[in-house]
C-alpha cells in the first residue's frame, strides 16, 4: 500500500524488493531493486544488492532442485563433483536437522531452501572467512566434500540453527544466535 502512495521512494522499493526475494519472487525483487537503484544511483548498497539479486535470479533459472523431507536443495548441474556429492550432502543435511531440531525443540513447518555453491558464487554473498550463511536461505560453499565433510557438517548445524531460530519470529541477539 505504501508503494502505491509513494512509488518513487527508493527505501520502500528496497524493502519491498528484499521481501520479494525472501519469498522467492526474484523477478519482482530485481524489478523493484532496479527502480530503487535508478532513483539513487550514488547508493552503492542498492547497486550491489541489485547485482546480487540478478545473480540469484540466474542461479534459480539454471540450478537443479532436489527435495528431501525438510529441505529444497539447489545446485549447479554443470558441476559434476557437486552433482555426485548431492546425495551425501542431503543425508548430512537431514542428520543436521535431526540434531538441531532435537536440541532446540523447534520444528519449522516449511521447507528450508539450501543453496550448494562453489567458492566463486558463494563469495558474492558472504565474507571470505565464512563457509556458510543464513539470509533467509542456507548458503553453503562446497569445494572438496570428501576432504571437508566434517567441517561442512558443523557448518550445516550452525546455519540450520540460525534458520530454525528465525522461525520463532523474534530477532534474537547476535551473541545468542552465534553462541547456540
Amino acid at each position: 500500500a505504501a508503494l502505491l502512495e509513494f512509488p518513487e521512494q527508493a527505501g520502500l522499493l528496497q524493502m519491498s524488493a528484499n521481501l520479494a526475494a525472501l519469498e522467492g519472487n526474484l523477478e519482482q525483487a530485481v524489478t523493484q531493486m532496479a527502480k530503487a537503484a535508478m532513483l539513487q544511483p550514488e547508493d552503492g548498497y542498492l547497486q550491489d544488492r541489485l547485482g546480487q539479486l540478478q545473480m540469484e535470479q540466474e542461479l534459480f533459472r539454471t540450478f537443479l532442485t532436489d527435495a528431501t523431507s525438510h529441505f529444497e536443495s539447489r545446485y549447479d548441474p554443470q558441476d559434476a563433483d557437486m552433482v555426485s556429492w548431492i546425495p551425501d550432502l542431503q543425508r548430512d543435511l537431514e542428520e543436521a536437522w535431526a540434531e538441531v531440531v532435537g536440541l532446540l525443540g523447534i520444528q519449522p513447518q516449511q521447507r528450508i531452501l539450501v543453496m550448494w555453491l562453489d567458492p566463486e558464487r558463494y563469495s558474492w554473498r558472504a565474507p571470505d572467512w565464512s563457509s556458510g550463511l543464513y539470509d533467509g536461505r542456507i548458503r553453503i560453499v562446497i569445494e572438496d566434500y570428501p576432504n571437508q565433510q566434517e567441517h561442512i557438517r558443523r557448518t550445516l548445524r550452525h546455519e540450520l540453527t540460525h534458520a530454525v531460530l528465525h522461525t520463532l519470529g523474534t530477532r534474537l541477539p547476535t551473541w545468542l544466535q552465534e553462541g547456540m
